[in-house]
């Protein structure tokens, strides 16, 4: 599939987007995707939420599809890199993720893989760091969500956002077959 579009002014239902370029071009997207593109908005809005400056730049190859995603939204200066792998399961392994505004910052703690299979998404160590603590997922969503571990570090925002002073943890909650499945990629 190729795409060569240019815009201005476009509405969707609720959604609004302001000076769009995109050139695409999307290979065996169902078997081995190969993604290459240059996308460029000015402005969006979606559900209410407004983004701009959004860039996103891929290039691709049978082995992989690298991707750079850039935005700003709510102050949040956002960026993401990343590299699609067609393998079986399809994944993408999300190699850094920044949200900024002002001088604080929320950041991908270290490379982390994001799986999909059996209808479901799976995160295998994500975690994050907020003001000096961090916040890990480990688990699976698809019909229903299977976490395998969460855990809230020290660190003002993160105490905050767990309501805890040091480690709150969860496992093996509500695993359907998909999920387990999913558990053991």
């Amino acid at each position: 599939m190729q795409l060569d579009a240019q815009g201005q002014r476009m509405k969707v239902a609720d959604a609004t987007l302001e000076r769009l370029s995109a050139k695409a071009s999307l290979l065996d997207l169902y078997a081995k995707p190969i993604i290459n593109a240059a996308i460029a908005a000015d402005r969006a809005t979606v559900a209410g939420e407004v983004f701009s400056q959004i860039r996103l730049d891929a290039t691709g190859s049978p082995s992989g599809s690298d991707i750079a995603l850039s935005a700003t939204a709510r102050q949040f200066d956002l960026a993401a890199r990343g590299r699609l792998v067609p393998d079986e399961p399809r994944r993408f392994d999300l190699a850094t993720f920044t949200a900024r505004r002002d001088r604080r910052q929320i950041s991908l703690a270290r490379p982390t893989s994001i799986l999909f299979a059996n209808g479901g998404v799976a995160l295998r160590q994500f975690e994050i760091s907020l003001d000096g603590g961090t916040i890990s997922l480990d688990g699976s969503a698809g019909s229903t969500l299977g976490v395998n571990s969460a855990e809230v570090g020290n660190g003002p925002s993160a105490r905050a956002a767990s309501g805890a002073a040091a480690v709150a943890s969860a496992s093996n909650t509500a695993l359907t077959p998909a999920a387990e499945n999913m558990r053991r990629v």
